[in-house]
């Protein structure tokens, strides 16, 4: 929410002052569960979701901003001016819900059985009784919404919507718009005003791709009703705005240049073997150097079904070569992250990915890709174009969450063993978006 991110002024940008009010309950909430229960996040995130929170505005708040929300939030507030945008609506086009069977009286009376919604075929007997009785409550709770949305509004109420194709230009009897002019024409002040209050009812309907003409003059449209002049910003077009694309995945940057299985080894069995090398090079680090030989030589065995003794033996001395490397020992040290994912905004594209090793230091943070199965680069300009598009993805995306520091990228692959560490310059010249068709 501060520092470096700023995320408090984003919010409130994006949200208006609105956003404060669940950030601040939320901050609370998270501060009344750090004191009263072991502060962790999987469990705060379980207490949070079981509870009941319910954040209600200030009603003596003031604010120069429109506020959208539901008739059920709206309970307790009031405005100067409220708009109801959908007054039009149908009840009768509401999806059918569901509803509840008593269980009978006496033990077990405060149960119920729910049931789904049945077809008016399928609506005969007690399922007709209680699905009649579900949807006079339905209807009841229809008017009682009119009533508060209507007691919402201090000065001005005004009540409209949409018609849709199935209406054919009437508006429903049901609707809220409906019983609104019904209450008004009874009044006598559907045409004039009442004592000091100014009822009007003026209502449209416009047809679907018909124009609404003007009721004031073009030149009029510059002016306001008290004869001052519009911002020029009210005749001009709301800009598009910008949304990021599909997310780019670092490891499926759409080239392909690397597809050489190992001799004799079918491509599907590969890309199996690369599964199991990975999973390796994820777990062994963890376990004491003594044991693990022994547990991954288990681990194969009984949960991925390797039955022989000399393939699991290939697998566990491939992975055990790199991690006892003593010139690679730090990629494999405690503060290291293994299976990172990160994701970041970089230019116009959403970079998303998992990165195998990540080591982030003060001054640094180093990004290594463990490559199995494939055939060893002779040098820097044999690394497959595929291979550099998505270690330049990952710089880019960690360059955006760590501008602070350097970013530096390498690739190791398992066959030989062989480090490769990848130019800043190299990784320049294919980062995301860097050519553009």
């Amino acid at each position: 929410l501060s520092g470096q991110i700023q995320g408090r002024k984003k919010l409130l940008t994006r949200l208006s002052q609105a956003a404060l009010d669940p950030l601040e309950e939320l901050l609370n909430t998270a501060l009344d569960f750090e004191q009263n229960h072991v502060p962790t996040l999987q469990g705060f995130l379980d207490w949070f979701d079981r509870g009941d929170v319910e954040i209600k505005r200030d009603q003596g708040e003031v604010a120069n901003e429109v506020r959208l929300m539901t008739v059920h939030g709206a309970k307790g507030l009031q405005a100067p001016v409220v708009v109801l945008a959908n007054s039009t609506f149908d009840p009768a086009n509401r999806q059918n819900t569901g509803f509840d069977i008593p269980l009978g009286q006496g033990v077990g009376a405060d149960l119920d059985y729910p049931v789904i919604p049945p077809r008016k075929s399928e609506r005969v007997g007690v399922l007709a009784e209680h699905a009649e009785h579900a949807s006079a409550r339905e209807k009841e709770e229809h008017w009682r919404l009119l009533y508060v949305a209507m007691t919402r509004a201090e000065e001005h109420l005004f009540a409209g919507g949409v018609l849709g194709p199935r209406a054919r230009g009437k508006i429903p009897e049901a609707s809220w718009h409906a019983a609104i002019e019904r209450g008004l024409v009874s009044m006598d002040c559907a045409e004039s005003p009442v004592e000091h209050w100014d009822l009007s009812l003026s209502h449209e309907v416009v047809a679907s791709g018909q124009k609404v003409e003007a009721s004031r003059d073009r030149e009029d449209l510059t002016m306001t009703p008290d004869g001052k002049a519009l911002p020029d910003w009210v005749h001009q077009p709301a800009p598009q705005e910008s949304r990021p694309p599909r997310p780019l995945t670092p490891s499926d940057p759409g080239v392909d240049d690397a597809t050489s299985p190992p001799a004799g080894v079918t491509a599907r069995t590969a890309m199996e073997r690369g599964k199991l090398l990975h999973s390796l090079f994820q777990r062994l680090p963890d376990i004491p150097a003594e044991r693990r030989a022994e547990i991954a030589d288990r681990w194969l065995k009984n949960q991925k079904g390797i039955a022989d003794p000399a393939e699991r033996a290939k697998l566990a001395d491939t992975v055990l070569q790199v991690i006892h490397n003593p010139q690679w020992s730090g990629f494999f040290a405690d503060d290291a992250l293994a299976e990172a994912p990160i994701a970041a905004v970089v230019d116009d594209y959403v970079v998303s990915g998992t990165v195998d090793r990540l080591i982030v230091e003060e001054d640094r943070v180093l990004i290594i890709d463990f490559k199995t199965g494939r055939k060893l680069p002779r040098n820097l300009e044999d690394v497959p174009l595929s291979y550099l598009r998505q270690m330049a993805s990952y710089r880019a995306a960690l360059q955006k969450i760590f501008p602070d520091r350097a970013i530096e990228a390498a690739l190791l692959f398992s066959e030989g063993p062989l480090l490769l560490e990848l130019p800043n310059a190299l990784l320049d010249r294919h980062k995301p978006g860097y050519l553009r068709t």
